[in-house]
Order: C-alpha cells, then sequence, then structure tokens
C-alpha cells in the first residue's frame, strides 16, 4: 500500500493526539483487496467520513462487482494507512509544543491511545482494534485502554456509548 497522502492539522492546544483532518489512501497491488482502490476522507465529528472512492480492476483480476465492492473493507483500510501517521504533541522545558509520530514514541500507552483513536475514527471497535494490534487479550486490551484513560491521553467515555467522547 502506497503511503498516504494527508494535510498537516495545527497541533491541539494543550498538546495530545492528532489524527490528520484530511487523508488520501492509494492501496494497488495491495494482496487483502480483490481491486486496487483510491480512496479520500476527512474527519467530520471525530469520525473519517469517505469523500471519494475508487476502484479499479487489477490486471487480469476479478471483475468490479456491487457484491464484490461491498466486501471491500474500506475502514480497515483507512486503520492500516493512519497507523504510521498520528502524531503526538508534546510540551518542551521552554512550552513549545512538538509534534512525533506516535509511533517513534517509547510509551506504550500513547501506541494503545493512537490505535484506540484511529480505529474510533474509522468506526472499527476500538478496545477489540487495541487487542489485534497489540495481540493481547480483550480483556488486557481493556486495562491498557483504561491506563491511556487515566494517564489523560483518551478522553472520558459516556455511558451506554461506545469509544471516547469528542
Amino acid at each position: 500500500m502506497e503511503v498516504p497522502h494527508w494535510t498537516e492539522a495545527q497541533p491541539p492546544p494543550d498538546g495530545g493526539l492528532e489524527l490528520p483532518p484530511r487523508i488520501r489512501v492509494e492501496a494497488e497491488d495491495y494482496d487483502e483487496l480483490d481491486y486496487d482502490i483510491t480512496l479520500c476522507a476527512e474527519l467530520e465529528d471525530s469520525r473519517y467520513v469517505i469523500t471519494e472512492l475508487t476502484a479499479r480492476r487489477k490486471p487480469n483480476g476479478l471483475p468490479i462487482t456491487p457484491e464484490g465492492l461491498r466486501s471491500v473493507a474500506t475502514a480497515r483500510v483507512l486503520e492500516m494507512a493512519l497507523s504510521g501517521h498520528i502524531r503526538v504533541w508534546t510540551r518542551t522545558e521552554d512550552g513549545e509544543l512538538r509534534g512525533h509520530h506516535a509511533w517513534t514514541v517509547e510509551d506504550e500507552l500513547v501506541r494503545v491511545a493512537g490505535t484506540y483513536r484511529i480505529a474510533q475514527a474509522c468506526g472499527i471497535p476500538p478496545t477489540k482494534s487495541v487487542a489485534e494490534i497489540f495481540n493481547i487479550t480483550r480483556s488486557a486490551a481493556a486495562k491498557k485502554v483504561m491506563a491511556a484513560r487515566k494517564a489523560g491521553l483518551l478522553g472520558p467515555t459516556t455511558p451506554g456509548k461506545k469509544g471516547e467522547t469528542p
């Protein structure tokens, strides 16, 4: 999968995690997809909304059919493309905000929070995604998510609703 193109955004005022507001993903010759796809998405109310989707038949590939298009897991494609692009913003000693890719930060809870945010923005169950990415049980993932929440890396939840409150 080609590295996605995305537009830089301003850091959150108090630091923290940031998802790109717009992203373009080009997935060509990707084994897990029956077609080559290009998709564009924008963040709306903390969730990605696909604004454009193009499917191309691979050379000697399957024909593009309505059934085949329904099988394209666009949320997973977005999740995979975003996984290397979430940023964490921290304050330096002089008070300046600096952005780092979340996956270069040593703190495991930052990576847990990043995984959670990406999954939630893509419409994928976030705790389940943490369990899959970290290869741990769902119970262990829930404990790590709670620890990230207590550390202030994730916002509070609303009873009866999935994910953090934006």
